[in-house]
Order: structure tokens, then sequence, then C-alpha cells
């Protein structure tokens, strides 16, 4: 698993993981948001 995350498509696969945990964090923090103020 280790020799998978040195490559190239180890690393691209690494930051689109992260990229996708930000943006799902900050579209419920969204909806948190614009639900709580009804």
């Amino acid at each position: 698993m280790a020799e998978f995350l040195t490559t190239p498509f180890g690393t691209f696969v690494l930051i689109l993981a992260q990229s996708l945990l930000v943006v799902a964090f900050v579209m419920i923090s969204l909806l948190f948001l614009v639900y709580g103020d009804r």
C-alpha cells in the first residue's frame, strides 16, 4: 500500500480524496447554516 501511495497516481488519488472530503465538509456546513436559520 505504501508503494502505491509513492507513485504519481497514488499521490493524485490522495489529493483527490482530500479535496472531496473538504468539499463534502463545506457542503454539509452550508446545509446546516441554511436549515438552521429557519
